[in-house]
């Protein structure tokens, strides 16, 4: 059965065409998008290509497992205060 875009009784919102988003009350739990990142059983997996221009803000904290490879068509910033860690 095919959904609309928009808020659904589950708490799973598509954001946009390639994007959802879990909530709960009125938190995002998580988001999830066309990267690849999948979730199952306590298990998170993403790809390990940035292909793409990714930045983290100075107010954020990110984490990824490595190794990460940055494509020839991919960047990765981390603003000043911001912090990237791989594990």
């Amino acid at each position: 059965m095919a959904r609309t875009q928009g808020a659904v009784d589950t708490g799973i919102q598509q954001t946009t065409k390639d994007e959802l988003e879990l909530r709960a009350g009125s938190s995002t739990i998580s988001k999830v998008d066309v990267s690849g990142i999948r979730s199952q059983q306590g298990i998170i997996r993403h790809k390990n290509t940035i292909s793409t221009s990714v930045t983290i803000a100075s107010d954020e904290t990110a984490v990824a497992a490595g190794p990460l490879t940055i494509s020839s068509t991919g960047t990765l910033e981390v603003a000043s205060g911001g912090i990237m860690v791989i594990v």
